[in-house]
Parts: C-alpha cells; structure tokens; sequence
C-alpha cells in the first residue's frame, strides 16, 4: 500500500520537519514502527531511502506545502503550485504536450514524480505505461504520487 500526506505549512515551519514528521506518522499509523527504529541514507542516485531497504518513501515541497509518501513499493512524489511551464520546457521534456496552466502544472508534477519514483532524477521522457500515478489538486496546489503498481492514498495532514 502507498500513503500519501500533504501539509500546508504554517508561517516559519520547516519544509523538512513537516516531512519528517510526517513520515514518522505514516510509519507508525501504517506499518507499525516507531520512531528511531529505522535510518535514513541516501541511496545510489542520492534518493533518501531507509538503510534497511523497506519501507520506500519519498519528500517533496513547494512554497508553503510539503508531501511525504510511503510505500511498500518504490514510490515518488510531487508538489507544484499552480504555475505556468514554458512551451520550452513542454517541448524539452515532455513531447511538446499542451493545455492550461493547470494541466501544465500537472503534467510537470507527474513528470518529476515518475524521476523521483526511479530514483534517477529527470527522465528523458514521460513513460506512462510503465507506472501509476495517483493526481490530486489540493486549492492551487497539484500533487502527484508515482509508483509502478498501485494507486496511494492521500490525505491532508492536521498537525
């Protein structure tokens, strides 16, 4: 099963103790552990990954938003706010693909959710058929989880 939580920072926190702190809810609401019990390092393309291999998780943030997805899969995770990607970059990375801001926006987050899933970084091209994606907008905010079997579920964090 993939989790996926998202929270929208209040003035001054930290993206990365958002992250963190929501990590360690989705570890122990479902997978049972508890805090400490697992270390994080950085895999071979420099991706965060526990040091005992499982589960999978991934960070993202932007703006006043962070994410954090676990996974018993490998999993990636994306965040944008709502913003308008060149026809450059569209053509560049993604085939030259077309739309609104929005759907631009969203075609921006799968893309970096599917290189953040490989743990390789940008890929050369958007390869659908290879994995699935679970979209969101959440207000202005695009949220995309990436892995290659099975939808997430996402939930906005409280805390």
């Amino acid at each position: 099963m993939t989790f996926t939580y998202l929270k929208k920072l209040s003035d001054g926190e930290n993206a990365h103790d958002a992250e963190l702190e929501m990590l360690e809810t989705a570890l122990k609401e479902h997978f049972g552990i508890g805090p400490g019990e697992l270390e994080i390092v950085k895999g071979e393309h420099g991706k965060p990954c526990f040091a005992q291999g499982y589960p999978h998780f991934n960070f993202s943030n932007s703006r006043e938003y962070a994410a954090c997805a676990v996974s018993d899969v490998p999993v990636g995770v994306d965040i944008e706010v709502e913003r308008e990607v060149s026809d450059a970059v569209m053509n560049r990375f993604l085939g030259g693909a077309r739309g609104s801001k929005r759907e631009r926006t969203a075609i921006w987050t799968r893309y970096e959710s599917m290189g953040k899933c490989t743990g390789e970084g940008i890929p050369h091209k958007l390869c659908k058929e290879d994995f699935v994606f679970t979209e969101a907008f959440v207000g202005d905010v695009s949220i995309c989880v990436c892995t290659k079997s099975e939808k997430s579920q996402i939930f906005l964090s409280k805390t």
